[in-house]
């Protein structure tokens, strides 16, 4: 059952005091995994113009329609690919929930052996086609902020970036630590003045009291995880 994307929720206006503090009306944002759309209905109700990344078959028939009713705000523009590190196709496979699908089959091996997700099926396969975020760039300009969270898939997202762009955000998992400090250090390569910052979980608060440098949230990182091996969250990037 697809959630009511036009209710508003608690958890929404949390969301969006978060959020703001990127986003400016009119600004850019791509929503890379957007799934059924929880993220850009936040960036939506704070007037910037969204473009939604969703290969998942299933995920993006329902934003398609949410696209088409939207149409002629001219705001939101859904793209039925996944991003990497280089244009191609690729196999997602296919969560019994639909936030766990994935194009990693690393990030998959790694859940199932911490037992986060030991109970959960990836039965079924689908074939993607995957474009950069440089490709994306020259044909719906530059974003201001991009969310990314496409289980695992972090790195390989931002593999295809070659230019730094105001804010980042990426979802870690302690299972998969090695890939965020890849973007981290990514990131850094870019831009390197670079700063992070860190909200675990669904906390929608920041964990340092001020923004630090890569190889301080890097330490904060590998600090953390080896205090919980099941801790998650999301890293922010300011460039």
């Amino acid at each position: 059952m697809q959630p009511n994307f036009w209710q508003w929720t608690g958890e929404d206006e949390q969301r969006l005091r978060f959020y703001q503090q990127f986003i400016q009306p009119g600004d850019l944002v791509y929503d890379v995994g957007a799934n059924v759309g929880n993220r850009t209905k936040v960036f939506l109700k704070l007037r910037a113009k969204v473009v939604a990344f969703e290969p998942q078959q299933d995920c993006a028939d329902y934003l398609e329609k949410i696209e088409r009713l939207l149409k002629k705000q001219q705001n939101f523009t859904l793209v039925k690919k996944a991003l990497g590190r280089s244009e191609g196709e690729g196999t997602m496979r296919l969560g019994q929930a639909s936030v766990l699908s994935t194009l990693s089959e690393e990030w998959i091996e790694r859940v199932n052996q911490s037992g986060r997700f030991s109970q959960h099926q990836w039965q079924a396969n689908q074939p993607v086609q995957i474009i950069t975020l440089d490709q994306a760039m020259q044909q719906f300009g530059r974003p201001t902020f991009i969310k990314v969270d496409v289980e695992g898939y972090e790195y390989e997202v931002l593999s295809g970036l070659s230019t730094p762009v105001n804010y980042i955000s990426i979802e870690f998992a302690a299972e998969n630590i090695q890939s965020t400090l890849n973007c981290i250090d990514y990131i850094h390569s870019l831009s390197p003045d670079v700063v992070f910052q860190i909200s675990l979980a669904e906390s929608m608060q920041f964990d340092f009291t001020s923004w630090v440098s890569a190889q301080q949230v890097k330490q904060s990182l590998a600090d953390l995880v080896s205090r919980d091996r099941l801790a998650w969250g999301d890293v922010y990037m300011r460039c």
